[in-house]
């Protein structure tokens, strides 16, 4: 029989309990919705560098957070400072949607995010002729 290897740093720690959609603390029916409130986790992480509830040391806090609905802080320096960022929470805050049933599905957010990177390479774009035009 094999015995399964586990990463102390995420077994005994809250870290992966962020990851974890309220449906799933609440004895509610799963589906792939679970998956795209851990992808918003997932880019949350990408975004600020940080786990959803990094300031919060205690599983039961945490996990009683996130059965509430509570979301991680996104800085509104993330939503002004550029496009790409702006795009990035706004997506986060459409994958941490409380109710499963009105959270984005996956083939909705994909399209999001490719148009997301289409708007931001012709801003680049814009803004290379504009430095280039300057010289």
């Amino acid at each position: 029989m094999e015995t399964a290897i586990v990463c102390p740093s995420y077994a005994f720690s809250n870290i992966f309990l962020q990851w974890r959609a309220p449906e799933e603390y609440r004895d509610k029916p799963l589906d792939e919705k679970i998956d795209i409130w851990s992808l918003g986790c997932n880019m949350y992480a990408l975004l600020t560098g940080m786990y959803p509830f990094y300031d919060i040391g205690s599983t039961q806090v945490v996990k009683q957070k996130v059965k509430d609905g509570e979301k991680g802080f996104i800085d509104n320096r993330y939503r002004t400072r550029s496009f790409a960022e702006k795009k990035l929470a706004e997506a986060i805050d459409l994958c941490w949607e409380f109710d499963p049933n009105k959270r984005i599905d996956i083939e909705s957010l994909v399209k999001l995010l490719r148009e997301a990177v289409r708007v931001n390479d012709r801003l680049v774009e814009k803004q290379q002729l504009a430095k280039q035009n300057a010289n």
